[in-house]
Parts: C-alpha cells; sequence; structure tokens
C-alpha cells in the first residue's frame, strides 16, 4: 500500500452528480491527497481492479437495475484481494449492511450524509481495519506453521521411541503441549477431588467454614488451570527477561499446593487402602519474587512425584528455611527412591523411569520453572531410601502490607450495557454479572443481532465476544465506532492472551479481556475503558 498521505482511490459511481461531489470532497481533504479513478460500468470496475494499483475501492449500492455494488463486491472477495472496498447507499439499509458485512466490505456510508469529513473518518477507518487484517492474517500463517512444525515433531517422537528429540525446536514445542496436559489435569485434580467430596458427602455442606476452604481452594485451582493455558503464548513470544514477578510467601506457597492436592494424597491413596503422611517443617522465611501459578504447578509437580513414590504409603515432608540470602523449598518423601543413573538423568526432558505411564517431563517443566525465577535444584536420592528435591529461590523483602484489600467502589450509577455473545452459558454469566451490581443488561447471540439492538436502543458500554455468527465481535466493534465514535467497546474473547502475545490490537476496541473472567477482572475492565471515555 502507498503512503497514507498519497492514496490512489477508485470510484464506481453511475451518478454523475454523485460522482462529481465524491470527488469534490476527495479534493478538498487536508488530511490525504487522493487521487481519484471514476468508473460508472460493472465491467469498467473490473478491469480496473484486475491491475492491484488501487489503495481503496468506493462501490455504489446500485449501478442499474441488473448488477448491484454488493455484487461487484462479491467478485472482487472471489478473487483472493484485500483490498478495502467501502459501500456507498442512497438510504440506511441495515439489510444491506449487514451483507455488506459478511461478503468482506469494509464500511459502508450513506450519500444523504456525505462530506469530507465523513469521507476522511471512512477512510481512516479502512486503511486502520487493513492493516489490522494483515496484522492478524500474519499472526495466524505463523500459528498454522507453528503447529505444522508441532505435528512434524509429535511424528518424529513417536518413530524414535527411546531416542531424545534434541533439536532445541522441535523439543520446545513437544515440552510445552505434554507439560500443558500435565499440569492442566495437576488442576483439574483438585477441583475434581473437592466436588466429589462434597457430592458423596452432602453432610459436610453443613460445615460453612470448611464449604469456603473447599470453594476457595478451587477457585484457586482453576486461575492456575487458567494460566497454564496462558502458557501457550509461548508459541507467539518467549518470556521476557525482566517481566514483573509478585512478592510472595514461600510458607503460603506450601500449604496451598498442600491443600490443592489433598484429594490425591489423602483421599485416593487411602480409598486405595494407602496412608500417606504429610509432614511440614516451615520457618519464618522472607519472601520470594515469583509467578504464583508456576511455582504452585512446581510444588504440585513435586508433590504428586513423591506420592507416585510411594506406591505402599509413607511420609511426605516439606520444609522451608532461609540461606544466605536464599529461601530453600525442599520436598522428601520415603518412597521407592531412584538409583545414581536415574538420578543423573531425571532432569532431562523425555526422560522417564515409569515406562509407558510417564512423559518424562513433570521435573522437567519443574526445572524451567526454577531457572526462569533464578533459582537452583538439586535432587538427592538412593534406592528404597527415598528421595529429597531441595530448591532455593532468591529472597527478597517482604512489601509493606497495605492492610485489608479495599472492596470495589459501589457504581455512582447505573449502567445500561449491552452484550453480544453467541454461547449460552458465557452470555448467562456475563449478565448475572452485570445484574449483581445493579446494571441493566441487554443480551444478543450474535453480531447482526448485536446490532439491531445497539441502534434500536442506547447503552453505555458493548461487551461482545469475538468469533460469532453473521459478522465478528471486530466488525461489530468496528461498525459501532464508526457511528458512535466515542462508545466504550470491550472484547471479551479465549484468545486475549494469544492476541496480546502476537501484538494484535483491533482499531475499534477500546479493551480486550481474556476468558475466562472473573467479576473483578470485568469490573476493572468496565472501570477502565469508562473513565477513558470521560
Amino acid at each position: 500500500m502507498s503512503e497514507l498521505s498519497n492514496l490512489r482511490i477508485l470510484l464506481v459511481e453511475d451518478d454523475p452528480d454523485d460522482a462529481f461531489a465524491f470527488r469534490r470532497y476527495a479534493a478538498a481533504s487536508e488530511a490525504y491527497r487522493m487521487e481519484v479513478d471514476h468508473v460508472s460500468t460493472p465491467e469498467q470496475a473490473h478491469n480496473r481492479l484486475g491491475g492491484g494499483q488501487y489503495d481503496l475501492a468506493f462501490l455504489d449500492l446500485r449501478l442499474g437495475e441488473a448488477v448491484t455494488g454488493l455484487d461487484i463486491l462479491n467478485d472482487i472477495k472471489a478473487t483472493g484481494t484485500h483490498l478495502p472496498i467501502i459501500l456507498l447507499t442512497g438510504t440506511g439499509n441495515e439489510e444491506a449492511a449487514v451483507q455488506a458485512m459478511k461478503r468482506g466490505a469494509t464500511d459502508y456510508l450513506i450519500k444523504e450524509s456525505f462530506n469530507c469529513e465523513v469521507l476522511e473518518r471512512s477512510v481512516r477507518h479502512a486503511l486502520e481495519q487493513y492493516r489490522s487484517a494483515m496484522e492478524r492474517r500474519r499472526a495466524q500463517e505463523e500459528l498454522k506453521e507453528t503447529n505444522r512444525s508441532l505435528q512434524e515433531a509429535l511424528e518424529e517422537l513417536r518413530r524414535t521411541q527411546d531416542q531424545l528429540i534434541y533439536q532445541e525446536r522441535q523439543r520446545a514445542l513437544v515440552q510445552l503441549a505434554s507439560g500443558i496436559a500435565h499440569d492442566f489435569n495437576n488442576a483439574l485434580s483438585s477441583i475434581l477431588g473437592f466436588t466429589d467430596l462434597l457430592l458423596q458427602k452432602p453432610e459436610m455442606l453443613d460445615d460453612r467454614q470448611r464449604v469456603t476452604r473447599y470453594l476457595e481452594l478451587m477457585r484457586t485451582a482453576a486461575s492456575d488451570a487458567a494460566a497454564v493455558v496462558r502458557r501457550m503464548r509461548q508459541f507467539y513470544r518467549p518470556c521476557q527477561e525482566n517481566e514483573a514477578f509478585s512478592s510472595l510467601s514461600p510458607n503460603a506457597l506450601v500449604q496451598e499446593a498442600i491443600s490443592l492436592t489433598e484429594p490425591r494424597w489423602k483421599e485416593d491413596a487411602a480409598g486405595q487402602g494407602i496412608q500417606i503422611k504429610v509432614e511440614t517443617h516451615l520457618e519464618n522465611v522472607p519472601f520470594v519474587a515469583g509467578n504464583e501459578a508456576e511455582l504452585h504447578a512446581m510444588l504440585t509437580n513435586l508433590i504428586f512425584n513423591s506420592v507416585e513414590a510411594m506406591p505402599e504409603g509413607g511420609t511426605m515432608t516439606l520444609r522451608t528455611r532461609s540461606e544466605e540470602g536464599e529461601v530453600l523449598l525442599e520436598v522428601s518423601d520415603t518412597g521407592v527412591g531412584m538409583s545414581e543413573e536415574v538420578r543423573k538423568h531425571c532432569l532431562d526432558p523425555f526422560f522417564t523411569s515409569k515406562s509407558a505411564d510417564g512423559t518424562g517431563l513433570g521435573l522437567s517443566v519443574v526445572q524451567g520453572i526454577v531457572r526462569r525465577h533464578n533459582g537452583t535444584i538439586e535432587i538427592e536420592s538412593e534406592q528404597g531410601r527415598g528421595t529429597t528435591v531441595r530448591i532455593r529461590l532468591p529472597s527478597k523483602e517482604a512489601e509493606p502490607q497495605a492492610g485489608a484489600p479495599a472492596q470495589p467502589e459501589a457504581w455512582q450509577r447505573t449502567l445500561s450495557v449491552l452484550v453480544v455473545e453467541d454461547q449460552h452459558g458465557p452470555r448467562e454469566l456475563l449478565r448475572e454479572y452485570l445484574k449483581t451490581d445493579g446494571h441493566k443488561v441487554e443480551t444478543a447471540a450474535d453480531g447482526a443481532e448485536g446490532l439491531r439492538k445497539f441502534r434500536a436502543g442506547w447503552f453505555d458500554l458493548v461487551i461482545t465476544d469475538r468469533a460469532m455468527p453473521e459478522f465478528s465481535g471486530d466488525q461489530l466493534a468496528a461498525i459501532i465506532k464508526n457511528e458512535v465514535p466515542k462508545k466504550p467497546v470491550i472484547l471479551l474473547t479465549g484468545f486475549g492472551d494469544m492476541m496480546e502475545a502476537a501484538g494484535e490490537e483491533p482499531a475499534a476496541v477500546d479493551l480486550v479481556l481474556s476468558k475466562p473472567v472473573t467479576l473483578d477482572r470485568l469490573r476493572e475492565a468496565m472501570r477502565t475503558v469508562l473513565a477513558s471515555g470521560q
């Protein structure tokens, strides 16, 4: 595409007066220098567009009785061109606008309200949409290439079952895919375990304190599972060296890991006639800087490894202590232990002593997390006498306590919110979230219905899913911004972290919010976009 200040535009218009007005507005533009080529028939339009020398095209909706601008648009898009195309119509025909968007138009303009300012805004919007589409297409191609590489790596792994794959790119992809499945199942075990306990023993529901504790642990596990999915962003972009970590209490991390894994080491083991005793020796240690979800995953991996190493039962001990500017986390068991040969290789990716039952990635993932936190790991083990894993992390001074967390401020007024989401469950969850805060909510099941309701009412805010029937959330946001430029729009999508990693930012969206979303995160997002629009 040429520079923004110099644009070649094709105008397909059979009304001389409208064509003259268009040229006049184009010539009056101070934002762009527009060179306008005018044709009046479909044949001329096809001939000119075949050369690919234009930056934009404006098509009149009506070009005689036999052919319309929609027909030409359909023919152009069938050739695979990505040229931004704007439809011109003499009336505010909503059905024609929807059809134009479905067939690939960037925008539509009503001639009655057409002037130089409208032309410039439409051109600017079309160019932004074009750039966003090109960036999105590049990201999609990169993802396809990554997926192809992953498939090749998996096939190679199956063909060489007894060999390690040392080629770095293939190994990283396989490790990420297998590690995500491993950690995700770990998180789900807590949710499933506590749910099963409450369903099998309904009398527990009368113990409000216990039920509250279980719910808090289940929510923590669900958050950890969401964090596991977010790690897929490594397909797009590696973690930044200077990424900010939180100040975390090692003792709290250990206690939470024990509670999260309790269904596995206590209930499941007892069901098999096995007794596993858990002991803790937690000293008063400094905070550490880290990613909470990753450190949860690290400790969970080590606990589950210890449980698997004690098939006849035994004792698992978790310790913390401070050593010369470092915090020592230690997990030991009285299990079967490892031979010296196994101990030397247990941290190697894909090495496993569990035959077909293991991936060989659990301790490799642990080692990766420790290194990412600038720590060290060492393993002491002897066959028949158990295993001890020692992890040392740099200590950090505790941050000043701010007291009890502040409760979210009450909304000063009732908001009218339009929620556009094609999935029933998420749509109803958003409705209940918003109704809980006293807002008025209107919902739509696809982009077309959302556009109709937006035009029929008035809303303080629009929250829309991205992938929907009729047309996407990106397109809906673009139409809304074109009609009401300052209307706040939040894009809610399960691919939010991927979009952030790929640098994909839809031009007409004020904020991208990743699923799953909590009530607090939704409130924060709403306050952000509403404050920025004031």
